[in-house]
């Protein structure tokens, strides 16, 4: 029977107890890829299907692999650095076993490898160097404050287990001030105790052109423009709503000591459309919506019809597209619906006068005959 005196390493067997090794992780190599040209393949080699196989030779600097496939690996030829896959020609994946690693499923086609009968292919694997894991114990104030180990989130326990050596640690929480250190782990550093400072909230301004436009921060709904409330030094999605405007969303910071007043100009979301119509009075309606009289006319972009009418005229229709911040020039002249009017006046000594709403078109006496009325 013996007793245990170090307390430290008494905690280091517990956490490596609870927190086993992580296994190290087989990849293929970026690139490596390609048709080996010269490695022909027996046509007395044949899947279950009597098809001749087809290669795929595994390179590695790596010993002890082991293989499997959907289909089945009809033949496997072991040499240094090198395995020699004989497979179905309809194969798709190929797994890799190594003990202390994760296996590694190569999906054939996420690698532009099409296998076929006779022809063989070649790619690299490796894996990452095994490191002996640490448990180390992170204390903070807060305590829910958020754990960053080299730019990797931890969640928001005490203990972790990173390898032996420098680290960057980052502890973070909305409402305190982050804290940033490189910490130096070894078996006996494997404490470290952080207090976060809290931060006071600073005035914020919002303003827009036009004003009215409705306020989203981190997409809730706060307001509308002219706007200020106090908020926590920190980066915000900011996002205005104004109709007949496009939507403005950016990234605003927030920061200590410093005017936090924002302005922005909205863009207003139309095109136009410049019109010269003749008749001058003539009735103009795009989508049925008559604007009548107006010779310059904003529309949010989209298809109209438009059509240009009068009483007396031919009338006119075209579907035009308005497009953002685009001017259409239109000049439409609509024409005159004419005919002939012939007049037998009896007596011929009587007087005749022609109107058109009370409009003096013609004065006579006796016959007449009128072309393009």
């Amino acid at each position: 029977m013996f007793r245990i005196k170090n307390t430290t390493f008494m905690l280091f067997v517990i956490a490596s107890v609870l927190f086993p090794q992580q296994l190290s992780k087989l990849y293929v190599v970026k690139n490596s890829a390609k048709i080996a040209e010269g490695e022909l393949i027996s046509k007395s080699v044949r899947d279950v299907n009597g098809k001749v196989c087809a290669g795929l030779i595994i390179k590695t600097d790596l010993t002890g692999l082991k293989f499997q496939s959907y289909n089945g690996i009809v033949k496997l030829n072991a040499l240094p650095g090198k395995y020699f896959l004989f497979l179905s020609p309809n194969e798709r994946v190929v797994e890799v076993y190594k003990s202390g690693y994760e296996p590694l499923k190569i999906i054939l086609s996420e690698y532009d490898v099409y296998l076929k009968s006779g022809r063989t292919w070649e790619i690299k694997v490796t894996g990452t160097k095994k490191l002996n894991f640490i448990p180390i114990n992170i204390i903070r104030e807060p305590q829910d404050a958020k754990v960053y180990i080299d730019g990797k989130l931890q969640g928001t326990g005490t203990t972790f287990q990173v390898g032996s050596g420098k680290h960057k640690l980052r502890i973070e929480k909305y409402g305190y001030r982050t804290i940033e250190k490189e910490i130096d782990v070894t078996p006996k550093n494997i404490y470290f105790n952080y207090t976060l400072t809290p931060i006071e909230p600073t005035a914020v301004k919002i303003t827009s052109k036009p004003l009215g436009a409705t306020v989203f921060v981190n997409d809730e709904e706060k307001g509308s423009t002219p706007w200020g409330k106090f908020l926590l030094p920190g980066k915000y999605n900011l996002r205005l709503i104004l109709s007949g405007y496009l939507p403005l969303q950016k990234e605003i910071e927030v920061k200590e000591n410093a005017d936090n007043s924002f302005n922005f100009t909205l863009t207003k979301n139309v095109g136009t459309l410049q019109l010269q119509i003749t008749p001058a009075d003539a009735q103009i309606l795009l989508n049925k919506e008559d604007y009548s009289g107006k010779t310059k006319i904003e529309l949010a972009p989209a298809a109209y019809k438009l059509e240009v009418k009068k009483e007396g005229y031919y009338g006119y229709e075209e579907v035009i597209e308005v497009k953002l911040g685009k001017t259409i020039n239109k000049q439409i002249t609509l024409k005159q619906k004419k005919g002939k009017l012939q007049f037998a006046i009896s007596p011929f000594n009587a007087k005749v006068k022609l109107k058109r709403n009370n409009n003096l078109i013609a004065e006579w006496q006796g016959l007449k005959l009128f072309k393009n009325l």
